[in-house]
């Protein structure tokens, strides 16, 4: 981030939490079910037969089985009673164990709900506003601190060529639309969301395509592989490092194989921007190293990533080398050079990555 160029509030999102399962079964219920059918069909142990055919001892069996059938009579109607009970019981167990299960599944989902309403409050409190507090005028703060309009086309105009050819291209936290009225000049179909509604209206008053909404919620919202590119200047220092990484993810999902996604942000290794520019915004929450950012687009999946260092400290404002005869001057003069680079270096960088084809 420039002494032009103060970045702009994010957008949050909110994370629902893992969705929750019920109980899970210890019966087999192919085999339980089995076992159900069997227990109905021969709780009665009374239909035995006890006659013998082909036998010319068959009348005198079938006398003694009688005879046998009324002994046992009342031993076999009192086991019958029992199994037939047995079978209720079990029956009914099942049946208010599968109650308990129904129910245990349905007080799970309420506190799911509960949980997710919670997590949702957090959010919104953890979340950066559009403003960094009531009755702070961050549209005169971004143009006090941000610069005019025309240094910041200028500064953006070499991003341009990365969008040729594409449209529907989404300008994340748009500002005040400098890009968009680049794009559109260039004939390239974009949009841009921002939530602080009087740089929304600024916009739609250009005859600019913007909405006012959450960054995560719009993205969330839009098919996967439907953009043809997204752009956010000066966003990702708003949010928290959690969030940067969601962010790449989502814009991976979001845009169509071969599509850029470019990110640009104050540059850390830039010790200058912290004394100078960084904690001017009250709105910011961390920067984010070149490297990491890097590495989060190659890990989501985009190729071609490439750094560009940007917006470059004022050469006066550099130690000067020394010009005097010395055996340890060279070595000196490239001390101040490394010095020079860590102090005033770039202000910003970008990285830019385009979506596997």
């Amino acid at each position: 981030m420039s002494e032009e160029s103060p970045s702009r509030p994010g957008c949050a999102a909110e994370t629902a939490p893992a969705p929750v399962t019920g109980p899970v079964s210890p019966f087999d219920e192919a085999e339980a079910a089995a076992d159900f059918v069997a227990l109905h069909a021969g709780y009665d142990t009374r239909n035995v037969n006890l006659g013998s055919h082909g036998s010319l001892l068959a009348p005198f069996v079938g006398v003694a089985a009688r005879a046998a059938q009324k002994i046992l009579g009342l031993m076999l109607d009192a086991q019958v009673t029992y199994n037939a009970a047995n079978t209720r019981v079990i029956t009914r167990i099942k049946d208010w164990i599968g109650t308990l299960q129904r129910d245990h599944l349905g007080q799970l989902h309420a506190v799911q709900k509960q949980m997710l309403a919670l997590e949702q409050a957090i959010a919104e409190i953890k979340a950066p506003s559009p403003l960094p507090a009531p009755g702070f005028d961050y549209r005169k703060f971004e143009d006090r601190f941000r610069g005019s309009e025309a240094n910041l086309t200028e500064r953006q105009r070499g991003y341009v060529p990365c969008f040729a050819g594409r449209k529907n291209i989404l300008d994340l936290g748009c500002g005040r639309g400098e890009f968009l009225e680049l794009l559109r000049a260039q004939g390239i179909e974009a949009r841009g969301v921002d939530l602080n509604p009087e740089i929304v209206h600024l916009c739609r008053e250009k005859g600019l395509d913007v909405v006012q909404a959450d960054a995560f919620a719009h993205l969330e919202a839009l098919p996967d592989d439907s953009l043809g590119g997204v752009f956010a200047a000066q966003v990702i220092e708003h949010l928290h490092p959690s969030r940067v990484v969601e962010l790449v993810k989502l814009c991976h999902r979001k845009v169509e194989p071969g599509a850029p996604l470019i990110l640009e942000t104050p540059n850390p290794k830039c010790f200058m921007v912290f004394a100078e520019t960084f904690y001017k915004d009250p709105s910011h929450t961390q920067p984010i190293h070149p490297d990491t950012l890097q590495f989060l687009f190659e890990a989501a999946g985009f190729r071609e990533v490439e750094v560009r260092f940007l917006a470059p400290v004022d050469a006066a404002i550099k130690v000067p080398p020394l010009h005097a005869t010395a055996d340890n001057l060279e070595a000196f003069n490239q001390g101040i050079e490394r010095l020079n680079a860590l102090l005033f270096g770039f202000q910003d960088y970008a990285v830019i990555g385009r979506k596997e084809p």
